[in-house]
């Protein structure tokens, strides 16, 4: 066989700014609609991979992977023991692909369905969604449906993936909002909040960390932010006469691996290192880390 790759012909802008790149495809490839497909089915099956783990995560805190399933063998078994099991599967190829060990990216699209939809636990899931449990179901069934048909290489229709694109609209237009209050909190919490957690927080501070909060529109997600000023421990000049800084840091993942409990109680956690502009010297360094909880969460502690 005679392998071709796809050839880069031009990197634009468009109106909005966003980067466009343009190929030239060769022809033995697919047709265009496949792309199309593969794009729209990797973006709905992880979406839900996320949703069912923080919906998890904040019902269930560190016990969520304990969680009961239907594998794709109509076995009942917990989310750690059917990843558990194919991490190891996925050992014996083990040089290829990365190593993923979340146990939940390891669950197929089938078994996030049915997870959802299941008598136990559609009830923690159920607000997000605007229908009822059997017809989200066939909903999600027939996304999965086309997404098997690809996974399989069985032939795609073009009128296929318009129909998942439309479903996709329709039975998960509130997790996509979910998704906007989860990832956006861009509104300040009120400085007059009574709220143990926030009293006992907003007192903290120090030469070299503050602490802000923000909360998402509804309120239920609220982040955490410690900015920290790196101290510079070291300045070299190097040979092409610019100089080099050694500055203290913080590792965001010993933050939640050495404060005990925390890493059961939090959402996910970002950082941010600002890029420094300015002509005094020394610059000035810093970091910014980012821990999101559910409202509910930090008021239950």
């Amino acid at each position: 066989m005679e392998w071709k790759e796809a050839v880069e012909k031009e990197f634009i802008l468009d109106p909005v700014g966003d980067h466009i790149r343009i190929y030239d495809i060769p022809p033995q490839w697919l047709p265009i609609h496949y792309y199309e497909a593969l794009n729209t089915l990797f973006r709905i099956e992880n979406a839900l991979r996320v949703f069912v783990y923080i919906v998890l995560k904040n019902q269930f805190y560190d016990k969520w992977v304990e969680v009961s399933c239907k594998d794709d063998e109509a076995e009942h078994s917990t989310l750690r023991s059917i990843a558990a099991r194919r991490i190891s599967q996925a050992k014996e190829f083990g040089y290829l692909g990365c190593a993923i060990r979340c146990p939940i990216m390891h669950l197929t699209t089938g078994e996030l369905i049915r997870l959802i939809t299941s008598k136990a636990y559609w009830k923690h899931f159920k607000r997000y969604f605007l229908g009822k449990q059997e017809i989200i179901r066939n909903k999600l069934d027939e996304i999965s449906s086309v997404r098997n048909t690809l996974a399989h290489f069985r032939p795609v229709m073009k009128k296929d993936v318009k129909s998942v694109e439309l479903v996709a609209s329709q039975a998960l237009a509130g997790v996509e909002r979910f998704f906007e209050d989860v990832l956006y909190q861009e509104h300040d919490v009120p400085t007059n909040t009574s709220a143990d957690w926030y009293r006992e927080l907003s007192t903290l501070v120090s030469d070299q960390c503050t602490l802000s909060f923000s909360q998402s529109q509804n309120e239920e997600w609220v982040r955490v932010s410690i900015h920290y000023d790196c101290r510079i421990v070291c300045i070299k000049n190097t040979r092409k006469g610019e100089a080099e800084y050694s500055v203290l840091n913080i590792k965001s993942p010993s933050i939640v691996t050495k404060c005990d409990g925390l890493g059961c109680w939090m959402t996910y956690v970002l950082e941010e290192v600002p890029f420094w502009h300015g002509d005094k010297l020394p610059p000035r360094f810093s970091k910014t880390i980012h821990i999101i909880f559910s409202h509910k969460t930090l008021d239950d502690q």
